[in-house]
């Protein structure tokens, strides 16, 4: 039933304010480096403990390119984060969902495009490969083995002691991701149940529980019992499950040395059997091989039937049967004992420490990385909306062609990334200016074509006409026929007018 009146307008707008305060709340983390600055990001200070001192330092080149977020640089470690809005807790009974894209520009030989949800006590200025975080979440690739991480820290409930649980690994990663150098879409949505989920390019590609031991490697819960340390295997202790009957006697009549098979006394060759004519032919496609001969396998022989004396009395080494062992106790196995380590936890969701910082903290061999439209949120409809957004229509121009400018590409990216560079620095632009006009005029003053009628030029041309004028005016003076006056009368005019 509709509210009239001003009180029904002060809910109206306590409403809205409502939800747009929920809306936003909900929300952590939402990065589309849109405006081409990373000052809200703080870049790592560290060194990488135990790295050569050539690459310890986390100076890998971010650039801002088309509105992604690059790595340039080849074989350098990275370290870039930022802190979420608000920090995230996982005892608010929200589910956590993380979501950014990733793009390979060139075949990845090695390298990791993983973030890392920092715990909120991390010191982002000291960002390294030991900074404390809680999940860790995206590809990884090196040679022939292709990731996409989840790693969830957790902290043992009753020594603290934190431990990694990687869920399990997902089959043709290499496939989804590494090979056709488009724009790819990993979410990572976890919740409150322990359920998790993973998908690439908004389809799921695992799914499973982070308490479960067949969705984890190694398992979060550890086995209830454990082999006792101080129990021994005794030394009257008997594998062997059988051995040989000590009853048993070998027959008189065994003939060891008998073959198993003898020829068929029954067999006829037939008739039609040519033992010239080779079992087998070369095959006219192939070469025929160096060791073959015409004559192998070509004389037809009988077929064979089992020896009626091993029927009979039996052939071949004698064996006694076997029986079963009366001193088998099978393979020995410590006694287990209670594990004073095992624990139960249906819920290790609300075990995981709070997070207050999103993180790259990479190494990689191949550069040009891309990642973009990045967002860690509480609302898996609002990471889904972000990439029915951004994500969607840029899969669908990369995936018919729409984008791609064959091999004037490189070129247009190297444009792309002048013109990002640009707009995060407004005085490259007067340099690109001057540059491209100088170029320009350089350009016209080599391409012009010469002319040699300049103004000089021009004037002693024009004095050379007056000269050879006034030497025919002077020629003209002399004694004339009539008839060749007026051709003369006209050669003046015509000098003169070509003398004005």
């Amino acid at each position: 039933m509709a509210v009239a009146g001003p009180r029904g307008w002060i809910w109206g707008v306590l409403c809205l304010v409502m939800a747009g305060v929920w809306a936003k709340e909900t929300v952590l983390l939402r990065e589309t480096f849109e405006d081409y600055s990373l000052n809200q990001w703080t870049r790592s200070g560290a060194t990488k403990p135990g790295a050569s001192a050539d690459i310890a330092q986390y100076a890998g080149r971010w650039a801002l390119s088309n509105g992604s977020l690059v790595m340039k640089g080849a074989n350098q470690h990275y370290g870039l984060a930022k802190a979420l809005d608000s920090p995230f807790s996982f005892k608010n009974g929200l589910p956590l969902v993380v979501q950014y894209e990733v793009r390979f520009r060139q075949v990845m030989v090695c390298g990791g495009a993983y973030i890392k949800l920092l715990e909120s006590t991390a010191d982002l200025t000291q960002l390294n490969d030991k900074a404390p975080f809680t999940i860790m979440f995206g590809p990884d690739k090196c040679g022939d083995d292709a990731k996409l991480h989840f790693i969830f820290r957790y902290p043992h409930p009753r020594t603290g002691v934190m431990r990694e649980v990687h869920a399990r690994r997902i089959e043709n990663v290499e496939k989804l991701i590494y090979t056709d150098k488009k724009t790819h879409l990993v979410t990572l949505v976890l919740k409150p149940s322990g359920e998790f989920a993973l998908r690439i390019d908004r389809k799921q590609v695992l799914q499973g529980d982070m308490a479960s031991s067949e969705d984890c490697d190694p398992p979060l819960l550890p086995p209830a019992e454990i082999p006792d340390p101080s129990d021994q295997k005794p030394a009257d202790w008997v594998d062997e499950e059988f051995i040989d009957d000590p009853t048993d006697q070998k027959p008189a009549d065994w003939d060891e040395e008998a073959p198993q098979y003898i020829p068929d006394p029954t067999a006829q060759k037939p008739e039609l059997w040519d033992e010239n004519e080779p079992s087998m032919i070369p095959d006219p496609a192939s070469e025929r091989p160096m060791d073959w001969d015409d004559e192998e396998d070509g004389v037809w022989e009988s077929p064979r039937i089992p020896n009626p004396k091993c029927e009979m009395h039996g052939c071949g080494p004698w064996t006694a049967p076997s029986v079963a062992n009366p001193q088998f106790r099978g393979v020995w196995q410590p006694r287990r004992l209670p594990n004073p380590d095992y624990f139960e936890d249906a819920a290790p969701f609300d075990k995981l420490r709070d997070i207050g910082a999103v993180a790259f903290e990479l190494w990689t061999i191949t550069p040009d990385v891309h990642f973009d439209n990045l967002i860690v949120t509480t609302d898996e409809a609002e990471a889904d909306q972000m990439a029915r957004e951004l994500w969607l229509p840029k899969h669908t121009n990369e995936s018919s062609g729409e984008w791609h400018f064959g091999p004037f590409e490189p070129i247009v990216e190297l444009l792309l990334e002048w013109i990002d560079e640009a707009n995060a620095n407004p005085l490259l632009y007067i340099l690109y200016t001057a540059g491209l006009s100088l170029v320009a005029a350089l350009l016209i003053l080599v391409c012009s074509p010469s002319n040699d009628a300049t103004p000089s030029s021009a004037t002693g041309q024009k004095q050379e006409n007056n000269a050879r004028a006034h030497a025919r005016d002077e020629q003209d003076d002399g004694p004339t026929s009539p008839a060749s006056e007026p051709t003369a009368n006209v050669r003046r005019r015509h000098t003169r007018a070509s003398a004005e």
